[in-house]
């Protein structure tokens, strides 16, 4: 028996519970750029997503990028970043793994964010600051 457990962000794919999903850098675009809800819709139905399996660590990190868009929603003083489409939510999102991860420091996060985004870096010391909080 084929037992599916969607989380948070992505449902199983697997024989018998095939069905199309919304990534983790997908939810952090509508998130962020609400203009975005309808190219994800778009995707959604398109079911031009792929499933992948959550490990406890990608657990971990969407679990508190979830917390820092909770947040940063919620900050009117937040000034959005600009995420244009999926190359930039893509982006976006990569560098925030690679933060998390400590594959980036909170420096390097905030200088290539301004450096795409110039104008941004009062929103990427936020988030990096939030993501990389205990």
């Amino acid at each position: 028996m084929v037992v599916c457990e969607p989380d948070r962000y992505r449902l199983a794919q697997t024989a018998g519970c095939a069905r199309p999903h919304i990534d983790t850098s997908e939810i952090l675009m509508l998130k962020l750029n609400p203009v975005a809800t309808i190219a994800a819709a778009a995707v959604l139905a398109a079911g031009l997503a792929t499933a992948t399996g959550a490990t406890a660590a990608s657990r971990a990190f969407d679990n508190k990028l979830d917390s820092v868009i909770t947040h940063v929603r919620n900050d009117p003083a937040y000034k959005p970043i600009p995420l244009d489409g999926k190359a930039d939510n893509n982006w976006f999102f990569d560098e925030c793994n690679a933060l998390y991860t400590g594959k980036l420091t909170k420096e390097q996060f905030v200088a290539e964010g301004a450096r795409k985004f110039p104008g941004y870096e009062a929103s990427f010391q936020e988030v990096a600051d939030r993501l990389t909080a205990n």
